[in-house]
């Protein structure tokens, strides 16, 4: 079981499309009874903690966290805290349980400040350091819109340069973005980096070969991954998808040990009845998150059905 945690709504950057943007995160400086009672229940594997940025709470509250249990835990994280003040983090991301997921794209919309774009310059330079403290050149994760699809595979590139890993993901309507970047233009680009052969560098073996998030097509999401945090009331959000809570959407915490098991979809929820009958039925309509971003349903699944054999040829884990 994977848990994904949100420990605070406060970020050090200004993106305009941040999806936590609207959201009421209680801001937590020691870990709440609430959370020690999930992660009892649900005994995950490994926490994930996102945000806002996480790193606008303390070394210390990670250092708790890993105190209840023999899990991993990751931080996706802009790093700018890091950066700013590297010996309070040293120590932490040294640990051998402590992952770090990073992000970048090009583009105006990632900004370090209110006035300052997150340059590929600065971003370099916060993995150089990165590298050179911890050892290591963390993966970090592009986000593709209109305004920079052109420099999509410039990502990969860069991850080459760098020597780790991108994963490449679409921009959904989530937060301040109103944009959905269709599923059908995000295959180009996925199969683009297929022919260049840069799949070294991407990040894809959970989505792609595996058939997790954010494909789903194990349809497995509803009993492997919890997301969680408390509102600004100590209100407990939990849902099994982080998009999902984010738009609003609970469910009641588990009462026992959660068995992964395959879920069903129901033919109502489905993108129209054709799907029923179509090799593609589980990529386009698993994820529930980029089934409620599609607009024009029919153009959908248009566009899907012209890339149906490239993406069977692809070989990737599609049911």
């Amino acid at each position: 079981m994977e848990l994904i945690i949100k420990p605070t709504g406060r970020c050090n950057f200004n993106c305009k499309f941040c999806s936590a943007n609207l959201l009421s995160i209680k801001h937590q400086t020691k870990v709440p009874n609430e959370l020690i009672k999930i992660i009892k229940i649900i005994k995950p594997n490994s926490l994930i903690f996102t945000g806002g940025d996480p790193l606008l709470v303390g070394p210390e509250y990670y250092r708790e966290i890993l105190s209840l249990g023999t899990f991993s835990i990751s931080l996706t994280t802009n790093l700018k805290d890091y950066y700013i003040q590297p010996k309070r983090w040293i120590s932490l991301f040294r640990n051998e349980r402590v992952g770090i997921c990073t992000s970048f794209q090009y583009g105006n919309e990632r900004m370090w400040s209110s006035e300052q774009v997150y340059s590929e310059e600065l971003f370099k330079k916060v993995m150089k350091r990165f590298k050179e403290d911890i050892g290591y050149t963390p993966s970090f994760i592009s986000v593709i819109s209109k305004s920079n699809e052109d420099k999509a595979l410039d990502h990969l590139y860069l991850a080459k340069e760098l020597n780790t890993k991108c994963k490449i993901n679409g921009v959904l309507p989530i937060g301040l973005s109103k944009e959905y970047y269709p599923l059908y233009k995000m295959i180009d680009i996925w199969l683009q980096i297929k022919e260049n052969n840069l799949e070294e560098y991407w990040d894809n073996q959970i989505q792609f070969h595996n058939g997790g998030c954010n494909f789903n097509t194990n349809l497995m999401c509803s009993s492997t991954i919890r997301s969680f945090w408390l509102d600004d009331n100590n209100n407990i959000h939990y849902n099994n998808c982080e998009d999902c809570a984010v738009r609003g959407s609970r469910i009641l915490l588990d009462k026992g040990k959660v068995t992964p098991k395959e879920e069903s979809m129901k033919p109502e929820q489905l993108i129209s009845n054709d799907c029923l009958y179509c090799e593609l039925c589980r990529l386009c309509n698993s994820c529930k998150s980029t089934r409620q971003a599609i607009i024009d349903k029919q153009t959908f699944c248009s566009e899907m059905k012209k890339r149906k054999q490239k993406i069977l040829d692809a070989k990737w884990k599609i049911y």
